[in-house]
């Protein structure tokens, strides 16, 4: 349903005539908001002023309408109508007063080029709308079809040697735009007309600091980010008619960058932070594939950041994640140049030793530090294997740092430099954490030649690991991937299911002796405290819904804040986030009744205890978040997700849905039907029984490897 208002910019010259006045009379009945500039001359008809007047009359509020325009002028309208046909709604002609005015230049040669044979005592054009007018004489043909080629859809002139833009939509796919001038070519100087000066000051920034040391941009990172902040707040309040020639401004001059492939990573990713786009990520990978001139380390950095975005922004792109293993398997070619590496025959490996890799350990809080900590334990206390844990720290290494947008890095800890073991539960496990930014050649030789020294039977790979795929030359590794569709070089990935494996043959052509299926399974902390409902906040009467993130702000949207609030309006629903999220202003009042029945209960320690308190564990689009789901099983509280990412995997198909508007149905259903309730409760508790039994994960998958013609 189409919620814009309709507005009339009416630009009439001489005194209007009584007919013309009841035709804005009859718009004006229909809802439509008028604005007349009554008797107007040729110094206030600037044709190419046309937004800059919208944005005076209707401020922040232009793309809340739908604009149509209306003029007894006949070069006007017509003009208007060929430089602007795509932002505004509808063109109207006023014939009963036929008034001209003078052209000059540009639009003298624009007129006569675009619309030479119509016929004007009949032009009269609406879009859309035809049937408001039909008491007057519409021209209805399909006036784009008949007059004009494709390329009419985007208005860049060349005339006289001059480019002049107007209005634009880019298309990166045909080499940035579509053109009318034959003779375009892409390195020509254009004349906006629309002041940009802003754009060109944040250009002028990205590649100050393209060209600059590191060490600089290191220096200066904060500024960058915060001259960005402001940069993307201007866009955030523009109609969406500038934010199109902002775009094309900024693509134009990505595709225009030489050989400067630090200057087109940089200007990529504010393009991709502004505008949100798969093609910039896409742009960005091919960009370091192909480069000359960066090393391995500054492609290895990009990898990472790139990741993290796909990750933070729920991109599901198989097109995208084939060019992150072509990224991928380019950087660990290039790590494996000049090393000898032979695989030690099975006979001559020690079994009782299993190396793990890790690339970012932190504390029991942080899910894959848990999960290395778990897989360890399971290894020494269950299987009487000795184990050595390395925190190979390659999680958004700042090692190779180049200037990007938002550039993330990891947390490192650093008191685990000086200690030789970590102590978990009842076991002491062996442990190591390289003393210098990875990855680090003369590091990675070092961890190579104590895999060759000591011989273990196997490597495990807490996800993706440059280290450990390059290792698995020496003995085989397994990876354990801790995200959708994470690639690894190594001779086995597990997966959770048949799906998840057919999905990782066709997109990496893997074979299927390379996937091991097992449902990964999570040791989660037991429940220590219990509460009432009053000790935490938590009103009685309610139906509690719980969302558990520690990135929400980033995770969740509009989309599932309506959800939300329409559970809070309907279903008497109460919402506890664990961790925070913060309302903006918009959202205060856009969504008043999750405003008033939400809590912020900041980090759990005992999350359990909670989970004893509310009704639905509901879960945003999101890649992340497996774990926690699993808290709420354990608790036979429901789970409510879309069928994607890790929550999804986790928790099985009796709890998914396939969108918000499902989600919604589905919460409904879990309020008023108790069976249902109490019968997916059973379900639920069942599933978390076989998703805490980590002791049989381990066991399934060293059956699989033994079995393994490999």
């Amino acid at each position: 349903m189409n919620t814009q208002k309709k507005a009339l910019l009416c630009f009439y010259k001489g005194n209007i005539l009584k007919e013309d006045m009841g035709i804005l009379e009859y718009l004006d009945s229909k809802k439509f908001e008028i604005h007349l500039f009554n008797d107007v001359d040729e110094n206030n008809l600037n044709f190419d002023n046309l937004f800059y007047l919208l944005n005076a009359l209707f401020d922040k509020n232009v793309d809340n309408y739908e604009i149509y325009l209306a003029s007894n002028v006949k070069e006007f309208i017509m003009i208007e109508y060929i430089l602007y046909k795509q932002w505004i709604k509808g063109f109207l002609y006023l014939n009963n007063n036929v008034q001209h005015i003078e052209t000059d230049n540009i639009y003298t040669l624009i007129l006569k080029e675009m619309i030479s044979n119509i016929d004007a005592k009949n032009f009269y054009l609406i879009k859309d709308e035809s049937g408001i007018f039909k008491n007057y004489n519409i021209f209805n043909k399909d006036f784009e079809t008949d007059k004009f080629d494709i390329n009419f859809e985007n208005e860049i002139y060349s005339i006289n040697g001059e480019n002049h833009i107007f209005s634009i939509k880019s298309n990166l796919k045909t080499n940035i735009i579509k053109v009318n001038s034959s003779d375009f070519c892409k390195n020509n100087i254009y004349t906006f007309h629309y002041d940009l000066n802003y754009v060109d000051n944040f250009l002028n920034e990205i590649e100050y600091y393209s060209n600059t040391s590191i060490n600089e941009f290191a220096k200066n990172i904060g500024y960058i980010q915060s001259f960005f902040e402001k940069f993307k707040s201007i866009l955030d309040n523009i109609n969406s008619y500038e934010k199109e020639l902002v775009k094309f401004k900024m693509e134009k001059e990505l595709f225009e960058i030489g050989k400067n492939d630090i200057l087109k990573i940089f200007l990529g990713s504010a393009l991709l932070y502004l505008y949100n786009k798969k093609i910039y990520i896409e742009f960005i990978a091919k960009t370091l594939v192909n480069s000359k001139t960066l090393s391995k380390e500054n492609k290895f950095f990009c990898y990472y950041q790139l990741k993290r975005y796909n990750f933070i922004n729920n991109i599901e792109d198989k097109e995208i994640y084939k060019l992150f293993k072509l990224l991928y398997d380019n950087i660990c070619e290039e790590y494996l140049v000049k090393k000898s590496l032979k695989k030690i025959q099975r006979y001559k490996r020690n079994k009782q030793l299993i190396f793990v890799f890790t690339s970012q350990f932190l504390s029991e809080h942080h899910a894959p530090t848990k999960l290395a900590m778990d897989t360890c334990y399971n290894l020494i206390k269950h299987f009487n294997k000795n184990v050595i844990l390395i925190n190979i720290k390659e999680c958004l290494t700042l090692k190779g740092l180049i200037p990007m947008i938002n550039v993330a890095s990891a947390n490192v800890i650093e008191e685990y430099y000086s200690i030789n073991s970590i102590n978990y539960k009842d076991v002491s496990i062996p442990f190591y954490q390289p003393d210098v930014h990875m990855p680090n050649d003369d590091e990675i030789d070092n961890i190579l030649n104590m895999v060759k020294k000591y011989k273990p039977y196997l490597i495990i790979n807490i996800g993706q690991s440059l280290i450990g795929d390059i290792a698995s030359n020496i003995v085989p590794a397994v990876t354990l991937p801790l995200g959708m569709y994470e690639y690894s070089r190594s001779d086995f990935c597990v997966v959770n299911d048949m799906q998840e494996k057919e999905e990782y043959i066709q997109l990496y052509n893997l074979k299927e002796k390379n996937i091991i299926i097992s449902k990964f399974a999570f040791e989660i902390k037991e429940q220590v405290k219990r509460y009432e409902k009053k000790q935490i906040g938590i009103p009685y009467n309610k139906f509690i819904l719980s969302i558990v993130g520690n990135r929400l702000n980033c995770e969740i949207d509009d989309d599932f804040l309506n959800i939300l609030d329409r559970c809070c309006k309907q279903l008497n629903a109460y919402v506890v986030f664990i961790n925070n999220f913060t309302f903006n202003s918009n959202q205060k009042k856009r969504y008043e009744y999750l405003y008033n029945n939400y809590k912020n209960m900041g980090y759990q320690e005992d999350l359990l205890a909670i989970m004893e308190h509310i009704d639905l564990f509901v879960n945003p689009k999101r890649k992340g978040g497996g774990t926690s789901a699993i808290y709420a099983l354990y608790k036979g509280k429901p789970v409510v997700t879309l069928n994607f990412g890790d929550v999804a995997k986790n928790v099985g198909r009796e709890f998914c849905c396939d969108s918000y508007e499902e989600m919604y149905d589905l919460i409904k259903e879990y309020y008023f039907n108790k069976d249902f309730y109490i019968k997916q409760g059973i379900i639920a508790k069942e599933i978390a029984l076989f998703l805490t039994d980590t002791k049989l994960f381990i066991k399934n998958i060293f059956n699989e490897l033994n079995n393994s013609t490999m």
